[in-house]
């Protein structure tokens, strides 16, 4: 699942492979959390901070349920198409109504016409959203779905982390080559850090030395 996650990063900005890699990052990240659930339903030491860390792999899974990649909604035709582009030959731009299922806020608030409201809350109003879709292709809209939610924005844990912590003041392009790098390299260490240990659970020598020289 690492793996796979650094070569969606990796390949972003060159789709479908990003599409690609990304929906297979995350079945994979699937069938980690399922295997984790079922190992600490059985006994064994799976801590709840490695089962928080899988349920966020797999969160943009929810992009599978989505018709096209929602992106945010630009003002010239040039940045439109541009955004389109990313996702490869057929898909394009376009602006139609969605449902927002929450919004907090007197501005969020205004954007949204209908739902259900208490004062600047709103559930489940609509308002109008940029869309990158390809027509007549359901699998590859939503693989550019998980793919524009989970890697065309940057990683929780480097860049997109970076501009939330500095209010969006630091612009940084998730896509560049840097910054690819950056987000791959920080996403793969906590898998890195674990594998030693892990391996060394697994094979120690001298563990195996001593069950093998065990009579019964």
């Amino acid at each position: 699942t690492g793996i796979l996650g650094v070569l969606a990063i990796l390949t972003a900005p060159f789709e479908p492979l990003g599409a690609i890699f990304a929906g297979a990052a995350l079945v994979t990240g699937a069938l980690a959390l399922s295997a984790h659930v079922l190992a600490k339903l059985a006994g064994a030491d799976v801590s709840w901070m490695q089962l928080g860390l899988d349920a966020l792999g797999v969160l943009p899974g929810i992009g599978l349920f989505g018709k096209a990649a929602k992106v945010a909604k630009v003002a010239d035709e040039t940045a439109q198409a541009g955004k389109a582009a990313e996702f490869g030959k057929g898909f394009a731009y376009t602006v139609d109504r969605g449902r927002q299922v929450f919004a907090m806020g007197a501005k969020n608030a205004e954007e949204l016409t209908g739902g259900v409201r208490f004062k600047n809350i709103v559930l489940f109003g609509s308002k109008e959203f940029g869309f990158v879709s390809k027509e007549g292709s359901t699998i590859a809209n939503r693989l550019a779905n998980v793919s524009n939610n989970a890697y065309h924005q940057g990683q929780w844990l480097g860049t997109r982390g970076i501009k939330l912590l500095t209010f969006n003041k630091l612009k940084i392009n998730p896509l560049s080559e840097l910054s690819t790098g950056f987000d791959a390299g920080l996403k793969l260490l906590p898998k890195v850090i674990s594998i030693p240990q892990h391996v060394g659970e697994a094979v120690h020598l001298g563990d195996r030395f001593h069950e093998a020289t065990e009579t019964k």
